[in-house]
């Protein structure tokens, strides 16, 4: 599809329109070149998009969904945007009083698309009937249309490191860890002290942090240890369940 996309002069999300495909899909590399740790979809870093809403990279991001017209939007902002159109405040975007304005992501004007919200630093709007796409698409309830990114790179998660970084990558449900990460995760619990693991991230005890584990979703009170760094938790159990993958070469 990029090649006929070039051979066009076109961006390849026009020629994902062009040929049917011309709904929101998600941002997935076509490789699955990795260990999963859980049976659960996987939403993989593409280092060039980023959302254009709040501007996060892919590689910090759970989810990523993309329009034609190369428009994204994270899942934290189909949050807040859910919460604007329904009349609630938020944080970091607003709701669009301009009767001439228009979706970026269905390019539908206010009186067709109904009420919208946008971010005023970029510029970027989405209506309320793209919302809707975008929480079925995360719910999982709306069939999975996904644009491959050849170039995408996995990460991860706590040191950032690429797949070449590293000898072995290990997946959760939008989530990695690499080798280096789990053992210096290890330390962290065997000895309580805060460590700096590879690429110089720091790792830390995370149990008073409250958030769940990113591999497994459980709270620091249902399991017996939690590590955090980079943008990466890891309960001990699923760290267990890491080191005998990395021995048994599962």
């Amino acid at each position: 599809m990029r090649e006929i996309a070039t051979a066009l002069g076109l961006s390849h999300q026009r020629v994902h329109q062009i040929v049917g495909d011309d709904g929101i899909v998600e941002v997935e590399a076509a490789s699955t070149e990795l260990t999963p740790l859980h049976a659960s979809a996987v939403a993989t870093p593409a280092q060039q998009d980023r959302c254009s809403l709040c501007g996060a990279q892919r590689p910090q991001l759970d989810q990523l969904l993309s329009a034609p017209g190369g428009v994204f939007i994270c899942s934290g902002c189909v949050a807040e945007a859910s919460r604007v159109v329904r009349g609630a405040s938020s944080s970091s975007l607003s709701s669009v009083a301009d009767a001439g304005a228009v979706c970026t992501f269905c390019r539908n004007g206010t009186t067709g698309a109904g009420p919208m919200a946008g971010s005023a630093d970029s510029g970027v709007n989405i209506c309320a009937s793209c919302v809707a796409t975008c929480e079925r698409m995360l719910a999982g309830s709306e069939p999975r249309k996904v644009m491959a990114r050849r170039n995408a790179r996995f990460r991860c998660s706590f040191c950032n490191g690429t797949q070449p970084d590293t000898n072995r990558l290990i997946t959760g449900p939008g989530v990695f860890i690499c080798n280096r990460c789990v053992a210096a995760a290890a330390e962290v619990v065997g000895s309580g002290q805060t460590i700096e693991g590879p690429r110089q991230v720091v790792l830390r005890d995370a149990r008073e942090q409250g958030r769940p584990c990113q591999f497994c979703g459980n709270l620091p009170a249902q399991v017996d240890g939690m590590v955090s760094g980079g943008r990466g938790r890891i309960c001990h159990p699923c760290l267990q369940l890491c080191q005998q993958m990395l021995v048994t070469g599962a």
